[in-house]
């Protein structure tokens, strides 16, 4: 149960309630080395009224098939050409910068932390715009419980470049590329919005 450490200038201890389901039996907190404290304890436990989330069962460590961007939405109408060429150069560019050298934990998780995830706008020759991002997926949890951007799936595995490319290459869309997921990381290329990057 998660809780909050409360502490009291006095000694007090804790006396059970209809709204402490462990009948008061747990509420002060112990410690592995000297055991259960006493009543005459500062510190005490008390319940938290956070729901407990559960974990879901670890994500097989191994590349999805990139899910397509709709070439319906707004963001894509009416987009320039998207080159293959300026694909395979936008991907080493982004995949292959210092910055993206990065080892990524479930503490890394956009749910905790919205804003945390790698991402460049590149603009190329034909002032085409490529959006690269990578992230880990929310609530995703990993045998491992980290990956590298650069090779997410061990060394032996798909390369950052490889899958950015390939959800240009595999997704018939106009250019506009997807999103892929290997492992809890997922690798999203937008190729030819006008909009602001995200």
């Amino acid at each position: 149960m998660g809780g909050v450490v409360d502490i009291r200038p006095e000694p007090t201890s804790v006396q059970p309630s209809l709204d402490d389901p462990l009948g008061g039996k747990s509420s002060m907190m112990k410690d592995a080395i000297i055991g259960p404290r006493s009543d005459e304890s500062l510190v005490f436990r008390r319940p938290s009224l956070s729901r407990v989330v559960r974990p879901r069962d670890n994500a097989p460590f191994e590349l999805g098939t990139p899910d397509c961007h709709d070439p319906n939405y707004p963001e894509y109408k009416n987009h320039p050409d998207v080159k293959a060429a300026n694909v395979d150069e936008g991907s080493k560019r982004f995949c292959e910068h210092s910055l993206t050298r990065a080892t990524l934990t479930a503490v890394d998780d956009v749910k905790t932390h919205p804003l945390h995830a790698w991402r460049w706008r590149y603009k190329d020759v034909a002032s085409t715009f490529l959006d690269f991002k990578v992230h880990w997926r929310v609530n995703c949890r990993t045998t491992l419980g980290f990956q590298d951007i650069e090779y997410p799936l061990g060394p032996y595995g798909p390369s950052c470049v490889e899958i950015m490319i390939e959800n240009y290459r595999k997704c018939n869309n106009g250019g506009i590329g997807g999103s892929t997921q290997a492992g809890c990381l997922v690798y999203t290329f937008n190729g030819g919005r006008k909009d602001q990057y995200y």
